[in-house]
């Protein structure tokens, strides 16, 4: 493509309008998601050995982590379980003593994962409570069944069909 042309279609680009949804949109779309997990997870809660539940809650966790946290969907999917796992609470009074109360109070509600994003920059990703819960019984899963193999070293996973 010459560079006319490139700088042509650049042009008109950035001149077309973006369309953004709309609050009520997304807190709909955020909504139907937690529902999706919250039937998930019990289901699994019942039987750990649920493929479809848990297919539907690794997706709706990632859905929800995405949009929580306004990340790429690659930042979050292509992190490693090891990254979640591996959170350092180190220096953490030393973090605290600078916060004022407010965000004192908010770290209370969220755990902080550093993975690696593209570039190999670091990219931080926060997980509400409510996330959490559905990240341990993924992790329970994950443990306990051969819903996942082993060796997949991601944190997002669908899983395969048990025999």
């Amino acid at each position: 493509m010459g560079s006319l042309a490139l700088k042509d279609l650049n042009e008109k680009h950035s001149l077309k309008p973006q369309t953004l949804p709309l609050t009520q949109d997304i807190i709909l779309f955020k909504d139907y998601c937690y529902k999706i997990a919250d039937e998930a997870l019990e289901n699994l809660k019942k039987n750990l050995k649920d493929l479809e539940s848990f297919q539907k809650l690794s997706e709706a966790t990632l859905v929800l982590t995405v949009l929580i946290n306004r990340k790429k969907v690659g930042d979050v999917q292509y992190m490693k379980l090891r990254s979640y796992e591996s959170v350092v609470n180190s220096n953490k009074e030393d973090c605290l003593n600078i916060l004022t109360d407010a965000e004192k109070e908010l770290t209370k509600h969220f755990k902080r994962v550093i993975t690696v994003g593209k570039g190999s920059k670091p990219v931080p990703i926060l997980f509400p409570k409510r996330v959490q819960e559905f990240v341990d019984m993924m992790l329970l899963v994950r443990k306990t069944t051969t819903v996942v193999p082993k060796e997949n070293p991601f944190f997002i996973c669908l899983g395969r069909k048990l025999d």
